[in-house]
């Protein structure tokens, strides 16, 4: 450059005192407001990206847990699937399940999306996209809308995000970590059985030849390293790619992670450390891209309900609490293990929230002209369910396979999420909820539960001169309904075999003695003074005394004999079902207006 092309350099003359002191202060005074700026954010919750460092992180995951969630819906993604195809791709799919949700109490969405192990409806580099057009369920056509969304440059995840985003409903996407599907029927393993699997057949639990003994054969075996790999990779992809809330990590569906302990092995020290360290790698990472978003993303487990369970098929969920791995604790699945009390005690002794998973019950046969399991799925037992659950300290209700028995218009999405809606609204309260369940995931998997199980699938044989404790919990205080204006009509019902005189059977509830039942057929039916209950557990003493019965001593409703010979001298009877129905009744100026049911299935109790 020439000298005249050069500019000449200024020179600054020297700076009072003043002149740099007065800058100097100012820059001071802004870093001490920028410093407690951060601190703000650390307190309140990120602003904008970048504001958030590692070091924060867990406090903020603490807050953010918190939130409240009145309800969480598990969405198992089958919107995607329908069984007629959509006129409006993007608006049906929403209309589906979510836009008849707002301003309901689901707080939160968890959005599955995986057909199997590394199949899904999301766009993915890492795994596979399930773009079948058509494909056949439960013997009926299904149109896939994925190949569709993603000629649009969308997906059902990426949809549901925006949806949430839209109506302020907080959103997760949920990993299921093993679900075999594809291990059933004909349908699922020709269309779910991943591309992944195919791949790796070595990696899997069995084959259809050779199927172990728990589980499905089809689920991957996390003792390889390939899969402890690739699970890692979906979830980072999914972090990464879609601004959800947090992930959940379905330990439910279904819950069989090791090749060995499918076969009869017991797990081992080494197995569960595998599993801690995959979940760790996923905190890890999810924590990393926090700090990215400038927010945090949780993580929630959703495992079976005992610990020695969780153990024995390789959770080692109380070091995972302890170490402060994950965020949410959702228990429950088909199948009940332990007390809902059991579960909100061990999250809140860790200081995270606990849900309880109410799924839908599976129990088999028949109960007065009503299959048992529409009796347990129907309003009723929902909300007795939710409220056993409240009244034991869970800090939400978490609902699985809900949308399958009542659609996003039904009452129950408002009302589940707040035991004061529910007050004064029909209940039915059993026993045995789930019964014996499908637990079958190990060796003697009955010798887990620790509740009273007494269902037409598991039904309770007593024996002539013995006795059976069975407790029942109550969520509600019938007498704070009375101080709304309401009356309760409680009747106890019992699912009885092979009692031929009600007289035979002594019933006793919190130490009352039950009088005046009428024998309708096999249920035994008594009406219950409502001072007998009380918030919390409540006890059935049942005992049968058939010894010295005569038959004269029996009659049935109308005044009818009991015929001579009848089974009331059986040596032994079965409980196939014992619960309690609530009804209320709105007292109107003296009168009684009863309140009816609009949806669901009812016992006729009366």
């Amino acid at each position: 450059m020439s000298t005249q092309g050069r500019q000449k350099r200024k020179v600054l003359p020297a700076r009072s005192l003043e002149n740099w002191l007065i800058p100097l202060l100012i820059c001071g005074l802004l870093g001490l407001f920028s410093f407690s700026r951060t601190r703000t954010l650390l307190a309140k919750g990120p602003a904008h990206k970048n504001e958030v460092q590692v070091e924060g992180i867990s406090e903020l995951r603490k807050k953010f847990a918190w939130k409240k969630r009145r309800i969480i819906f598990n969405n198992d993604g089958d919107d995607a699937y329908p069984f007629k195809t959509y006129n409006s791709l993007v608006k049906e799919f929403i209309r589906a399940r979510t836009t008849g949700l707002i301003g309901s109490q689901v707080d939160t969405i968890f959005y599955s999306t995986a057909c199997s192990f590394g199949y899904f409806s999301h766009r993915t580099n890492v795994g596979y996209t399930f773009l079948t057009g058509v494909f056949t369920s439960l013997g009926l056509n299904r149109y896939n809308i994925v190949p569709d969304l993603v000629g649009l440059g969308t997906d059902p995840l990426k949809l549901m995000v925006d949806s949430c985003r839209k109506y302020r409903i907080e959103i997760f996407w949920s990993l299921r970590m093993n679900d075999t599907h594809d291990s059933g029927t004909e349908d699922y393993a020709k269309y779910y059985f991943s591309p992944w699997k195919k791949l790796f057949p070595e990696l899997l639990a069995g084959s259809p030849e050779k199927k172990p003994l728990h589980g499905g054969w089809s689920a991957v075996d996390y003792a390889q390293p390939a899969v402890q790999n690739a699970v890692f990779e979906f979830c980072k992809e999914v972090c990464r790619n879609y601004e959800i809330d947090g992930l959940e990590l379905d330990f439910c569906r279904h819950p069989h992670f090791f090749k060995n302990v499918a076969w009869g092995i017991k797990i081992t020290q080494a197995e569960l450390d595998m599993m801690t360290a995959l979940v760790r790698r996923i905190r890890k990472m999810a924590d990393a891209e926090s700090v990215k978003k400038g927010r945090p993303i949780l993580i929630a487990v959703r495992v079976p309900d005992s610990l020695k369970y969780c153990h024995d098929i390789g959770i080692d969920l109380n070091r995972w609490l302890h170490e402060g791995l994950i965020d949410i604790l959702t228990t429950g699945e088909i199948f009940q293990l332990m007390p809902w009390k059991y579960s909100a005690d061990l999250g809140h002794k860790y200081g995270i929230p606990v849900y309880a998973c109410l799924a839908g019950s599976r129990v088999k046969g028949e109960s007065h002209d009503l299959p048992a399991s529409m009796l347990r799925n129907s309003a009723e037992s929902y909300r007795g369910l939710a409220m056993q659950a409240w009244q034991s300290g869970v800090d939400g209700i978490y609902l699985f396979n809900f949308n399958y028995s009542f659609k996003p218009y039904s009452v129950l999405w408002w009302e589940l999420g707040d035991p004061q809606t529910m007050l004064t609204e029909n209940k039915t309260y059993f026993v045995s909820p789930l019964g014996k369940g499908r637990a079958g995931y190990l060796l003697e998997a009955l010798a887990y539960i620790r509740l009273p199980v007494v269902s037409p699938d598991a039904p309770l044989r007593v024996g002539a001169g013995a006795e059976e404790l069975l407790p029942i919990i109550l969520g509600e205080d019938i007498s704070e309904a009375e101080k709304h204006g309401f009356g309760a009509d409680v009747q106890c019902v019992i699912w009885v075999k092979d009692l031929g005189c009600p007289l035979a059977l002594r019933v006793e509830l919190n130490g009352h003695l039950l009088t005046d039942g009428l024998l309708d057929g096999e249920l035994l039916k008594y009406h219950v003074t409502p001072s007998f209950l009380k918030k919390g557990e409540n006890v059935f003493r049942v005992a049968y005394r058939p010894k010295g019965m005569a038959s004269r001593d029996c009659t049935k409703g109308g005044g009818q004999q009991i015929p001579s010979g009848s089974s009331s001298n059986v040596g032994s009877i079965c409980l196939y079902d014992v619960l309690l129905s609530v009804a209320y009744e709105k007292k109107l100026d003296g009168s009684r207006t009863v309140q009816t049911e609009k949806e669901g299935f009812s016992i006729n109790v009366r």
